[in-house]
């Protein structure tokens, strides 16, 4: 699990950046109707040494660490 701590940096990577862009409506934070693209890792999010397993974009896979770019 992630510490509040952990959580305050992953907002600066996600909705603090489509705030300051006048984007979140559509992007920023999980909620229905925004855009979703997502990435799999196998720890903290903000660590630049964790891996990124998969990627997905509007729902649809394009990245598999497996199998490397997908499109």
């Amino acid at each position: 699990g992630l510490t509040n701590e952990d959580l305050e940096a992953l907002r600066g990577l996600t909705s603090v950046p489509a705030r300051a862009a006048g984007l979140e409506t559509r992007m920023g934070s999980l909620e229905v109707g925004k855009d979703a693209d997502l990435i799999a890792v196998d720890g903290d999010p903000t660590d630049p040494r964790t891996t990124v397993h998969r990627v997905l974009v509007r729902g649809e896979l394009v990245y598999d660490a497996r199998q490397g770019r997908l499109w």
